[in-house]
C-alpha cells in the first residue's frame, strides 16, 4: 500500500517525475489523493497513475 497526496510535493513538473518514480519502484496499490478532480482522477486510473484516487 502507497499513498500521496497532490499539492504536497513541489511544482506540478516535480510532482509527476515524483510520482512516476514512485509508481515504477512500488507495485502494490497506489492510492493518490487530494487536488483531484473526478476527470483528473479517472484519467490517472487509467494512465496506470494510480489504482484508485480519493478526491
Amino acid at each position: 500500500y502507497g499513498q500521496t497526496e497532490a499539492g504536497r510535493l513541489g511544482s506540478e513538473e516535480e510532482e509527476a517525475r515524483l510520482m512516476r518514480t514512485l509508481r515504477d519502484a512500488y507495485q502494490g496499490t497506489f492510492i493518490c489523493s487530494g487536488g483531484y478532480t473526478r476527470e483528473l482522477g479517472i484519467e490517472a486510473v487509467a494512465q496506470g497513475d494510480a489504482d484508485l484516487v480519493i478526491t
